[in-house]
């Protein structure tokens, strides 16, 4: 009996532990990750696929189509952010195998989709995350939509469209 309740003391300690692991990471990768100053949009988002890929054993497909580099840095800040919290909810919740990440700039917009062939919406339990909360919060701030809907075949689709200020110099 006592080995039983410190087994699961034991346990619930380990969950914590991860939680709080968890908590930290997506605090520290919440900082503006150097990633994206150093190497770019595209070469932080494949390196944030294959990190996906290699840690939970998904298929990840990313397709980018765009000059990303000549993008404001807050927009880029903002897709990188949004990939990357909506693919940690497909981590967390779809159940999925399969996540696809696509980012296109062109013609003064930035736009990004992460969808997974998962569970899909639960309609009977809207609650939003926080998560969610935080894309809305970051797309709204830069004048841009945020489209949250089930894909046909099964699974979700989160789509994230921004306009691109036109800058000073340009015809």
């Amino acid at each position: 009996r006592m080995r039983e309740a410190t087994g699961r003391a034991v346990a619930e300690c380990r969950r914590l532990v991860d939680e709080m692991y968890g908590t930290v990471r997506n605090l520290a990768l919440g900082l503006r990750p150097s990633m994206l100053d150093d190497f770019g949009l595209q070469a932080a988002l494949e390196w944030h696929a294959r990190d996906l890929m290699g840690r939970y054993r998904l298929d990840v497909g990313l397709e980018m189509d765009g000059d990303f580099d000549a993008l404001p840095e807050k927009h880029r800040t903002c897709i990188y952010r949004v990939v990357q919290e909506a693919t940690t909810n497909c981590v967390r919740h779809a159940r999925t195998k399969r996540i696809e990440i696509s980012v296109s700039a062109h013609d003064g917009q930035l736009q990004a989709s992460v969808s997974d062939e998962g569970v899909g919406l639960d309609r009977t339990h809207r609650r939003i995350g926080l998560g969610i909360r935080g894309i809305e919060e970051r797309v709204k701030e830069l004048q841009g939509t945020v489209t949250i809907s089930r894909r046909p075949g099964g699974g979700t689709c989160l789509a994230v469209r921004l306009p691109v200020p036109v800058s000073e110099g340009s015809p």
